[in-house]
């Protein structure tokens, strides 16, 4: 893998959330990486964050296209070299984004992230990880093709070095998650996907994308840079100065 684009060269980096989540989630990164000369860009996935709808019956009809979408959208309305950062399900869609645009991204960053090598599916991978927290707390519908986090568990799962503040503001912020994206294998190419940069930053105390299930994504799809953090899942609310401080020192 080759960079494209000059390090010299200010980015924007698009930050893609994860299950649950939404633009709100980065709202103390953005700041602390425009202080580093750079500029920030924190998206919505479809039915995610502002642009959730609560009255939709089709939240498990979203799919992983669409999500894809949302983010090529976000690089296609974006000047200059572009840094796209996935955390967890997020590195998902920054994938088939880099499969979209290789042209267009001068790396990529998985935080705790999903990172898939073609053919897989996230659902599969995240079953396979036996020391997750995640079944504890998550409430799955079949039937409507959703799921929604369980406020009793979510702190131990997501947020255990974070505030009291930020675990009630995720809590009131977060939104069902359609199944469909984490069950649909991505097709990703060595000539697109490949050929664009890639790093991983480790969260060492994640109970939900476990260290030991981010060294398995490594050890199978090798990044060009790897970087740890000692925090749980959510270094966004934790540690949000120095995480954007690794962002903007990794591409």
């Amino acid at each position: 893998m080759s960079k494209l684009i000059s390090r010299e060269s200010p980015r924007t980096y698009i930050l893609v959330h994860g299950a649950w989540h939404g633009a709100w989630c980065w709202s103390k990164v953005v700041p602390e990486i425009i202080a580093s000369g750079n500029h920030a860009i924190a998206i919505d996935l479809p039915n995610h964050g502002l642009k959730y709808d609560k009255n939709s019956t089709e939240i498990g009809l979203i799919s992983q296209a669409a999500y894809c979408a949302a983010v090529v959208d976000a690089i296609d309305a974006t000047e200059g070299p572009i840094v796209l950062v996935g955390h967890s399900l997020g590195g998902v869609s920054i994938s088939l984004a880099a499969e979209a645009r290789p042209h267009r991204i001068a790396g990529l960053v998985y935080l705790a992230g999903i990172l898939l090598q073609s053919g897989q599916t996230s659902s599969q991978m995240i079953a396979s990880d036996a020391s997750s927290l995640i079944p504890q707390a998550v409430v799955r519908d079949a039937e409507k093709g959703i799921s929604w986090l369980k406020p009793e568990h979510v702190k131990e799962v997501f947020y255990a070095d974070c505030g009291d503040a930020d675990v009630v503001f995720a809590l009131n912020n977060a939104v069902p998650e359609p199944a469909l994206p984490g069950k649909t294998p991505v097709m990703l190419t060595d000539e697109r996907f490949g050929r664009v940069p890639r790093a991983y930053i480790q969260c060492l105390r994640d109970k939900a994308i476990t260290p030991s299930m981010q060294a398995r994504y490594i050890e199978a799809m090798p990044c060009e840079k790897v970087v740890s953090l000692d925090t749980s899942h959510s270094p966004f609310f934790s540690a949000p100065k120095a995480l954007a401080e690794i962002l903007v020192s990794i591409y």
